[in-house]
């Protein structure tokens, strides 16, 4: 009689993981991973928890998959239990609004049977929104009121609202196991209260991660700054990691207000998006307020005009406000951005003044890792005179524009200058 070898359990996981590891790229190898999965699920008893883990760590309703979401509802109703390996669910909000039979029945039980559930989206499909708001209250009440109550469970802790508009502000109140916001082209909140909405500090959610989108910063404003503004809703003076992109002055005004509240901010990416001239020096001001700054990592990211003379939008002023002010950074990356419709000035006085400022003494006695990087963007089938051009654009500014951060012993500094095609 042949003799069966069984694997450790946990060296089946292990496999199991790994598979899913793949299954998580955009490549084509991702999908057979996936199909592996289902497969090996199917094996035998041991295999299918280990496999569902994964197979359902992400449910997304994708409103060109109807059949897919009956399928999901279907095998719900015949195993409730399947709900607790869901961690991330993406709803799509749909305008006008669909048949929603199917979705009500798989957020009911979500609802219900998900502990793990940890990370919600509500937002549009990405190929259905091009800068545009959906509406929320054009879903059905029910479906509204399902997926409030699953943004309001205690082990949600991840919760990213996009393009929506008429979502109500004071529902925000209630997410009490919020830590990571993210906030994209949300352009507004509702306020259907017939007062201010006014909550304490204590009561009011207080995210450690926020990421705020280009469009977002009016919706941000009406629900953090009780000095100008009747609704405190957030409490944002626990962030320790921040993703924010500006773009108008209005922007950097609301960001430096962020900055004078958030007084245990960490990690910083910072992108400049403008189609005009901005200056947001005063960004400086506001880090600098902090006295007890623990802000050791800044990532800079900005997007050449071609009006621009200043391709750094007075980042490096900013630096020069917060140099010597007790500030810990360790670590800064600076990324410049340059697509085929604009240029970027490499004769600026910016990176002369960003190399002086980073070493003058006692300016930044923690920095030791300093990037730069700049990125060249090209059309594909450009023309032969705009890739000369483009051409003539590359190695003007180098590494000896910096020559300080060269030779400096302390501060390991790498220079990168890149051409990409669209």
């Amino acid at each position: 009689m042949r003799k069966h070898i069984t694997l450790p359990y946990d060296i089946l996981a292990l496999i199991v993981y790994e598979i899913w590891t793949q299954s998580l790229t955009s490549l084509p190898g991702g999908n057979i991973a996936t199909r592996t999965l289902v497969a090996l699920s199917q094996t035998c008893k041991l295999m299918l928890p280990l496999c569902h883990r994964y197979l359902f760590a992400s449910v997304k309703f994708d409103s060109r998959r109807g059949a897919k979401t009956k399928e999901l509802m279907d095998l719900l109703r015949e195993n409730p239990t399947v709900a607790r390996y869901v961690q991330s669910l993406q709803y799509t909000i749909r305008e006008p609004a669909d048949e929603h039979r199917y979705e009500y029945g798989i957020l009911d039980t979500l609802h219900r049977f998900s502990p793990s559930l940890w990370s919600i989206r509500i937002g549009p499909d990405s190929y259905d929104c091009d800068d545009e708001s959906f509406a929320w209250n054009v879903q059905p009440g029910y479906i509204q009121a399902l997926l409030i109550s699953l943004m309001q469970l205690p082990n949600v802790t991840s919760v990213t609202l996009s393009s929506l508009h008429s979502f109500p502000a004071f529902q925000l109140l209630h997410c009490r196991g919020l830590k990571n916001l993210c906030l994209d082209n949300m352009t507004s909140f509702t306020f259907a209260a017939a007062r201010p909405i006014t909550a304490s500090r204590s009561q009011a959610p207080a995210p450690l991660f926020l990421e705020v989108s280009l469009t977002s910063w009016a919706a941000l404003a009406s629900v953090m700054d009780p000095a100008r503004r009747p609704n405190l809703i957030l409490d944002l003076s626990h962030v320790q990691n921040a993703i924010v992109t500006v773009g108008e002055d209005f922007d950097v005004e609301i960001l430096g207000e962020v900055f004078k509240t958030a007084t245990q901010l960490e990690t910083l990416t910072l992108e400049v998006e403008s189609s005009s001239k901005i200056w947001i020096t005063s960004l400086g001001t506001s880090l600098a307020a902090n006295v007890r700054p623990a802000l050791w990592k800044i990532r800079f990211f900005g997007y050449a005009l071609h009006s621009q003379t200043n391709p750094l939008w007075g980042f490096n002023l900013a630096l020069k406000e917060i140099a010597g002010r007790n500030n810990v950074l360790e670590v800064l990356h600076v990324e410049i951005i340059v697509y085929p419709e604009h240029q970027c000035h490499t004769d600026s006085d910016d990176f002369t003044d960003l190399d002086r400022v980073l070493t003058e003494r006692g300016g930044f006695p923690m920095l030791r890792r300093v990037s730069f990087h700049i990125t060249w963007y090209y059309k594909e089938g450009e023309s032969d005179s705009e890739y000369e051009k483009l051409l003539g654009s590359l190695n003007k500014l180098t590494r000896t524009r910096f020559p300080r951060l060269a030779r400096s012993s302390e501060i390991q500094f790498t220079f990168f200058e890149d051409e990409v095609e669209e």
